[in-house]
């Protein structure tokens, strides 16, 4: 039966691959999470369409996600990777993220799979082999495992020092930017609806613990040079990934507004997911929150005290 299938369920990887200069330059500018992250999106590309990925914002999520790291970091390694040459730079910009050796791989696994012809043809838009798609058998060493001596090369060590300063240049320039956009500063119509969401309950936490800083007599220039990934996605990660409702943060802010003990020890939006003794203080609040309400609605009848309840608890999950 002819094999149709695009994606593969395994794939080998060369043992000399943390030789190549573009690993370690990918790793001395991004760190060991720089190489994890390059490693899961090779895997996807492989696993999925054999030949690219599509770059978009489900994408960013799930690594973000997995390596519980925020998506500006995710992009900036991507980034990395095309300028190192790990992929090509041309074809991310448009979208998809894919290198002529990934390409020469999957039409060489494709063949050794015996799938039909048809079904390894890379995509016109993307191709970026010399034929139309297909490879020979006795095609050259792919890209990605000639890695020996490349050191010693003086052209490939040349073009890496070019490299460096113009990275170093571009990375300086994208941490002014990214300083740059402030809770305060944030253009809340240029956020998709769900953004618009999550940020509002940040900029309501944002609010508050800077009124009461100022009510304390405390200074405020940390606050007031608050990120907005720093205060956003802790309310998004609540949400996608700890499954809490918007009901549930809205209630939690009601309760630390109304506390005069919680008011002081919640500063950010990152606390709320920090874990102590196991347990989250978005938990914990949630949780004292409730107490309190059924402690000081005790003395009314059971039937009223079901139908405020909830109201009070009204979408909360």
């Amino acid at each position: 039966m002819a094999n149709h299938r695009s994606g593969f369920n395994y794939y080998s990887v060369d043992t000399d691959r943390y030789l190549d200069l573009r690993i370690k330059r990918l790793k001395k500018n991004c760190g060991p999470t720089g190489i994890a992250v390059y490693d899961y999106v090779l895997n996807e590309i492989y696993r999925v369409k054999g030949c690219y990925a599509e770059w978009n914002e489900d994408l960013l999520f799930d690594i973000a996600e997995y390596f519980t790291i925020s998506e500006t970091q995710v992009k900036e390694i991507i980034d990395e990777c095309c300028d190192v040459g790990l992929f090509n730079k041309k074809q991310f910009d448009n979208g998809f993220v894919t290198s002529k050796s990934i390409q020469d791989r999957f039409v060489k696994w494709s063949k050794i799979a015996k799938r039909v012809e048809e079904s390894y043809r890379v995509p016109d838009s993307i191709n970026l082999l010399q034929t139309s798609g297909i490879i020979q058998e006795d095609s050259v060493k792919l890209q990605e495992e000639s890695t020996k001596h490349q050191e010693d090369s003086p052209e490939l060590q040349e073009s890496f020092r070019k490299f460096a300063t113009k990275k170093e240049s571009r990375v300086k320039k994208s941490k002014l930017k990214e300083s740059k956009l402030l809770m305060s500063d944030v253009d809340e119509s240029t956020l998709d609806m769900t953004s618009q969401s999550y940020f509002r309950i940040a900029k309501s936490f944002w609010s508050l613990i800077r009124t009461n800083l100022v009510a304390l007599n405390l200074g405020t220039t940390t606050i007031d040079g608050a990120n907005y990934d720093t205060w956003v996605d802790p309310i998004k990660f609540l949400v996608e990934k700890d499954k809490r409702t918007l009901d549930e943060i809205r209630e939690v802010y009601s309760f630390i507004r109304d506390d005069d003990f919680w008011i002081k020890q919640i500063r950010s939006t990152e606390k709320l997911r920090k874990k102590k003794d196991g347990e989250s203080y978005f938990e914990k609040l949630l949780f004292q929150s409730r107490s309190k309400y059924l402690k000081s609605n005790s003395k009314v009848t059971g039937a009223e005290n079901h139908s405020s309840t909830k109201s009070v608890f009204k979408g909360a999950k």
